[in-house]
């Protein structure tokens, strides 16, 4: 099921929760609850219409972020967000686990303890968004509006992070404003491991991170939805087990961050203000024990008229990669067997069931969005005999097939996207 970036996700989320009118798509010259005008040619507000309701008991969060170069991104960025409602939502970082997918949390973890939190859906089901002014200032930086979003949300990159600043929400739309000092966060120091390159681990190894201590603000690690509140001491070794990858591959990232957070009133109205310095590491696990690793032209080909004839797999546990191969067989976009398109790189294997078995395949491609399906005898892409693409990047995806007769069937490793490492496990009763 594509997805492709967690902004999209975010934005999907947004739609969902706003419904009606406020998530409606801008296209044409749309105006948007007869509040901005948007003009078709370069979606650029053209004209302001009418002030908004009266904000008194809104709530609201923004976020300002600081990226310090990684691996992934050689130099550092700015970033920051803010939505608002009429709901308190019971959220410590809305706007940051909305716009940024990072986990939505209530309140943090002790120090030296650590969370796995659920997001407040309730929240996202019932929030409103406004548009509350032409620009967000926080401290000297401005947080323009982004008019490529169907609702409407603030995004925008600041130019610097400061030690103090203060809250100003006014224009035309805001009828108070805000004045309550704030700290930023401190930038995070990370001593080790290296940033500028990706840290590779196996099942029994720990991580080592350390960081120049004593700045501003909470230390946070979050990886795999867990929030780890560290003690600023300068160090924090992390068990690999701790963190449930996936054999016999995976990957995920890893943010060391510090965070402040704190509340302002501006005219009655509660704002919370999320500062964070976010370290950002990048993670390969591999534990190919009890694995076999599928080689080209021997287990597996690149299309369905090279697979006729392969040696049929058994069941068990493999693994390959896709990033060498062609896209070869797309079922295309909203056919019957996976809904989706299947417009990545794909792999093609044989299997033999006799009369009444059932194959279950499963496929998880390691970063990316995995599809698969099963081909008749003939191994023709034109009449898929079961498929799926239910789940998203790095999850998992399960098609099974029952055998009417003894036959060879061909199962296609496929996905969304050009294709990367994946494990497939095929079970047969």
């Amino acid at each position: 099921m594509p997805i492709n970036t967690r902004l999209v996700v975010s934005a999907c989320l947004l739609a969902l929760a706003c419904g009606g009118d406020d998530g409606e798509t801008v296209d044409d010259d749309t105006t948007i609850d007869g509040l901005i005008t948007f003009d078709d040619d370069d979606d650029e507000p053209t004209d302001t219409a009418v002030p908004l309701q009266d904000y008194t008991g809104m709530t609201g969060t923004i976020v300002v972020v600081h990226w310090p170069a990684s691996v992934n991104s050689e130099d550092e960025s700015y970033s920051g967000a803010a939505l608002f409602t009429d709901l308190d939502g019971g959220l410590l970082n809305g706007a940051h686990c909305i716009l940024y997918g990072a986990p939505c949390v209530i309140e943090w973890p002790a120090v030296g303890e650590s969370l796995i939190p659920e997001i407040d859906t309730s929240f996202l089901n019932a929030a409103e968004f406004f548009e509350v002014g032409d620009a967000i200032d926080v401290g000297s930086d401005s947080f323009p509006i982004d008019p490529n979003y169907t609702v409407p949300v603030y995004i925008g990159v600041p130019t610097g992070f400061g030690t103090t600043g203060g809250i100003a929400l006014d224009g035309d739309y805001m009828p108070y404003e805000g004045t309550d000092d704030f700290t930023y966060a401190g930038a995070m120091e990370v001593t080790s491991p290296p940033t500028d390159t990706r840290i590779e681990v196996t099942t029994g190894d720990s991580i080592d991170f350390a960081w120049t201590p004593g700045g501003e603000g909470e230390v946070i690690l979050t990886v795999k939805g867990t929030i780890y509140h560290l003690d600023d001491t300068g160090s924090f070794t992390l068990d690999v087990d701790d963190i449930g990858f996936f054999a016999p591959l995976d990957t995920t990232s890893v943010q060391l961050s510090r965070v402040t957070n704190s509340e302002i009133d501006a005219a009655g109205n509660t704002i919370q203000i999320e500062t964070r310095s976010e370290q950002w590491f990048y993670i390969d696990f591999e534990d190919t024990v009890g694995w076999t690793e599928l080689t080209l032209d021997n287990e597996w080909t690149e299309t369905c008229a090279e697979a006729i004839g392969l040696p049929p797999l058994a069941a068990g546990q493999y693994y390959g990669d896709l990033t060498g191969m062609d896209d070869d067989h797309d079922l295309g976009d909203q056919n019957d067997t996976t809904g989706w398109a299947t417009a990545g790189f794909e792999g093609v294997s044989a299997v033999h069931l006799l009369a009444g078995e059932t194959l279950t395949a499963t496929m998880r491609q390691t970063v990316l969005d995995a599809a698969v399906y099963i081909l008749d005898g003939d191994c023709d892409p034109d009449e898929p005999l079961a498929g799926t693409d239910d789940t998203f990047n790095g999850e998992e995806e399960v098609v099974e097939y029952t055998a009417t007769n003894d036959e060879t069937v061909y199962i296609v490793m496929d996905g969304w996207f050009e294709g990367g490492t994946f494990s497939l496990v095929l079970d047969i009763n």
